[in-house]
């Protein structure tokens, strides 16, 4: 096997981690939905938080000012966070992105609910 091989084969591992660590991201993302829909709203305009927290090298300041433009990004392969920033304003909510303390990045984006009515 060449190194090309070895290669070709660790990237389609770490490929496969990757999807598989998505899915539960958005599993997760999914059951808490589901579980705050038989909730009362407790935030104003019915929107609801959700963070997510990462231990990555941070966002340098040359790329915050744009980092929910399209295709702004600071990975090889990445496409950038413009097409998150306008999915979520289109339904009336916000996406946020912060410093967090030791270089990491925090994105809070805000996604809104339906008011449920007394009866449920």
């Amino acid at each position: 096997m060449t190194r090309s091989d070895r290669d070709m084969i660790v990237d389609k591992i770490q490929i496969q981690i990757q999807i598989q660590i998505q899915k539960v991201a958005l599993d997760l993302m999914c059951n808490a939905i589901e579980s705050m829909a038989s909730c009362r709203r407790r935030e104003a305009a019915n929107l609801e938080r959700f963070t997510v927290a990462d231990k990555g090298p941070g966002i340098s300041a040359d790329i915050a000012d744009r980092l929910f433009q399209p295709f702004v990004t600071i990975k090889r392969h990445g496409m950038g966070a413009g097409l998150c920033r306008t999915i979520i304003e289109s339904h009336g909510g916000y996406i946020v992105a912060e410093a967090n303390p030791g270089g990491s990045t925090i994105l809070q984006f805000s996604a809104p609910f339906a008011e449920l009515n007394e009866e449920t």
